[in-house]
């Protein structure tokens, strides 16, 4: 049955996916320019979204419409399962709704120009104060009449089908505002289309609306306090497995020194890294298993995995990170796609590339071999040696984009104390 499933999706379902897409952002572009936003900004994407899980046979189940009222404005926080949570809260959410994206997006073909053109907001992550000072006036413009906003708060897709730690822009822009947050829980959207998944399985999918939380005092005690409400409650609407109470108590573990993480970046990007990693060495035990795996967070693997990336190549190149049993955490997992989101380009484009090479021969460069067995690998698989120079050359750079890029998240990776 998963192979007709797999079969259908590239013959019946992929080209009416492609076309109901462009379709819809070409009448998305058109209609706003004619028509306005309100309506030609959200209906089409709401029709495109809701064909997209009829076309794939996704069963969708929606909790607790009843509890927001049509003609007013809230901001809705949601958990980022999968891709197909956009297509879940824009199809069945039933509340006319403006997105916040990464301004990325925007560099998507057909997508990109119909999201500018139906209203919805993008965000220069790396822009400070002056971006949100941007966001906050722009959604103020949008938000009226009914017209509210959805944002993943995690800011990325989860890696595991876990909640991630939040970020708190949306909730500060509800805070400024004044506007109720309404927290979404979606289920069912990982097991459908995970981050790692080249296939669409069917699963169903199942989206509960929370009551909203009503604005109190204005300031940080405001939205600290709204963010951690908002957390729980949507958390509670999740199965165990989905939870993030592990990694939530493991993370308050991790803490390092404000001293510590200042001194090592001075030195260099390299030991800012290492000290950060060494204490997940700590958590995990030293160990990648099974059951250590759930101790970290996607945000925090991807760093692990960098610098095991690193020191591996440096040392021995791929043979030697296959041969010590790395070869599935860097190649079975987005490891990749999270060194872009680092903001190291270069570095994900040569993974995918020796990806390639892995996915080919990966049974034979996993076999366990004697030391002359080993040595012979290096004549063997002369394919990535070309890599591995590449990455010598790039090395500093790749590791100083990514030390910047955990430096402005650090939240997100370590607990920092006094």
């Amino acid at each position: 049955m998963n192979i007709v499933y797999r079969i259908y999706q590239i013959c019946i379902a992929l080209p009416l996916l492609l076309l109901l897409t462009v379709l819809t952002a070409w009448v998305t572009m058109v209609g706003s320019c004619i028509g306005g936003t309100d309506i030609w900004g959200y209906y089409p994407g709401k029709v495109w979204s809701q064909l997209i899980c009829f076309i794939l046979f996704i069963p969708v189940k929606v909790i607790g419409r009843e509890k927001t009222n049509k003609k007013t404005s809230y901001i809705f926080v949601a958990n980022h399962q999968g891709a197909f949570d956009i297509f879940l809260i824009y199809g069945f959410l039933g509340h006319n709704f403006k997105w916040m994206m990464k301004k990325s997006l925007r560099k998507i073909p057909f997508v990109g120009k119909a999201c500018e053109s139906a209203g919805h907001i993008f965000v220069d992550r790396s822009g400070g104060p002056k971006a949100i000072l941007d966001t906050v006036h722009q959604a103020g413009a949008s938000l009226r009449n009914g017209i509210s906003m959805v944002v993943f708060p995690e800011g990325s897709r989860s890696c595991t089908g876990r909640m991630g730690n939040f970020k708190k822009g949306a909730f500060q822009l509800a805070d400024e505002l004044r506007l109720a947050v309404v927290p979404v829980s979606i289920n069912g959207s990982f097991d459908v289309f995970p981050r790692t998944s080249k296939w669409v399985n069917r699963h169903p999918m199942v989206m509960t609306i929370h009551s909203p939380i009503l604005p109190k005092e204005k300031g940080i005690g405001n939205i600290k306090a709204t963010m951690a409400e908002a957390y729980a409650v949507m958390e509670s609407a999740l199965p165990e497995k989905y939870r993030n109470s592990l990694n939530n108590d493991v993370t308050d573990m991790i803490e390092i020194s404000d001293t510590t993480l200042r001194t090592a970046i001075k030195n260099s990007s390299e030991d800012f890294i290492q000290v950060i990693t060494d204490k997940y060495w700590e958590i995990v035990g030293g160990d990648l298993k099974v059951e250590t795996m759930p101790l970290l967070t996607g945000e925090q693997h991807s760093l692990l995995a960098y610098r095991i990336f690193r020191d591996e190549i440096m040392e021995g190149g791929f043979c030697q990170l296959i041969q010590n049993g790395y070869g599935k955490y860097i190649f079975g997992n987005p490891f990749a796609k999270a060194m872009r989101l680092f903001g190291a380009k270069d570095l994900s484009k040569l993974i995918y590339k020796a990806g390639q090479i892995y996915d080919v021969n990966r049974e034979d460069l996993e076999q366990e071999r004697t030391d002359e067995e080993f040595m012979a690998m290096y004549e063997r698989y002369e394919a990535f040696d070309d890599l591995e120079e590449k990455y010598f050359e790039m090395e500093e750079e790749m590791t100083g984009l990514i030390a910047t890029y955990v430096d402005s998240h650090l939240d997100t990776f370590v607990k920092i104390v006094p």
